[in-house]
């Protein structure tokens, strides 16, 4: 099987589980460089949009991810910024870009992603190399389809759903998994949540090497630089 790598933001810049290791690196492509990936060959599951539209509200992928999930967890789904409002300075800026081409405010949640939101999408539009290899997922719907396709009902920075979300991480990788990944990266550098959520997108990076992934929707679309945008489990 070849190599599995998961990947989720995080305070230090990006964190990366895979193959019973943690990596953390301030830049996406130097996160990349160092976990030496094979052409043609690794698979990346990242928790950050791929794919951003022009002009319309909702991504159809982030509509059926917020069904599949429903109940509390759908909003843990941010909606999807256009791509024109990477272009904003400050928040009021990008916020009214955003309402602009499609009637929709960012909220500060939203907001606080571009920055990674805008690196990847950097770096996709630019490498050919890098399209055939990131695969855009989502924490929680991972989660769900490591639950047995129910979405967990406890918010992960809650005491009871950081729990919940270290039992499907320990049931799949092993029992020391995330105790040993804490170990190798500091408080300083990702939370809990982080490493737990890159857990979750390898889990989704093995799906996909193993040809067992769902693709949401079933025929995503293609924004304007060519990127599909889908969300994947």
């Amino acid at each position: 099987m070849p190599a599995c790598i998961g990947i989720d933001g995080c305070p230090a810049g990006w964190v990366a589980a895979h193959a019973d290791d943690v990596t953390v690196a301030e830049r996406l492509a130097a996160l990349l460089g160092k976990l030496g990936i094979v052409a043609g060959r690794d698979i990346v599951a990242i928790d950050m949009p791929i794919g951003l539209a022009d002009e319309q509200q909702t991504r159809a992928c982030d509509h059926a991810a917020r069904q599949l999930l429903a109940g509390r967890r759908a909003t843990s789904v941010f909606p999807t910024p256009v791509r024109a409002a990477l272009l904003g300075r400050d928040h009021s800026e990008a916020s009214a870009i955003n309402a602009e081409y499609c009637g929709k405010r960012l909220s500060a949640q939203t907001y606080n992603l571009l920055p990674k939101i805008r690196e990847l999408d950097d770096l996709l539009r630019r490498s050919a190399y890098w399209q055939a290899r990131l695969h855009e997922t989502h924490p929680e719907v991972s989660f769900a389809a490591m639950n047995a396709g129910e979405a967990l009902t406890d918010p992960k920075h809650s005491a009871t759903g950081h729990a919940r979300r270290r039992e499907l991480i320990a049931a799949h990788f092993g029992r020391d998994a995330f105790a040993n990944a804490r170990t190798l990266v500091s408080r300083q550098q990702a939370n809990d949540d982080d490493i737990a959520d890159a857990f979750a997108c390898l889990f989704t990076a093995e799906r996909i090497a193993t040809e067992r992934h769902v693709t949401l929707p079933d025929t995503p679309e293609i924004d304007a630089e060519g990127l599909p945008m889908r969300i994947v489990y």
